[in-house]
């Protein structure tokens, strides 16, 4: 089932960036004439309008792995495991301190050392992969 899920998300967010593409030649087009000032206007509410739907479709193709993760045989089936990937899959890439904050929020309590162990096993496990960008952030495996 989760297949049938991830597939039609892949197909959406293919759809949604052709679309964006699509937007972003007419806005050019129209401004490079700029006989129509207008129609960049709209066109460039059309593209916010379009990008208010891409955000969701990348929690919810994180979410679509997670869940493959956690169901699968392999999973590393702890608490703290688990709920990392959920915070992971919901929030997108975050780095240790935010990742502690959402654990924290969820579970009661969890130490900085205790959620960086357990990231850098479930790293090696290749359920979780480190990112770089504003320092090291963490993201599900998809």
């Amino acid at each position: 089932m989760s297949e049938g899920i991830e597939g039609k998300v892949a197909e959406l967010d293919k759809k949604l960036d052709a679309i964006m593409k699509r937007l972003d030649i007419l806005e050019e087009m129209v401004l490079l004439t700029g006989e129509y000032p207008y129609f960049a206007s709209v066109i460039r509410g059309m593209r916010q309008s379009v990008a208010v739907y891409i955000e969701p479709i990348k929690v919810l193709q994180r979410l679509v792995s997670a869940r493959k993760l956690l169901t699968s045989g392999e999973a590393i089936k702890d608490d703290l495991s688990q709920t990392i990937l959920g915070v992971l899959a919901v929030s997108g890439p975050l780095n240790i301190s935010q990742i502690t904050e959402e654990v924290r929020a969820i579970m009661g309590k969890a130490s900085r050392r205790i959620v960086r162990e357990r990231l850098r096993r479930l790293e090696e496990h290749g359920t979780v992969r480190r990112t770089e960008g504003w320092g090291y952030q963490y993201d599900v495996v998809g």
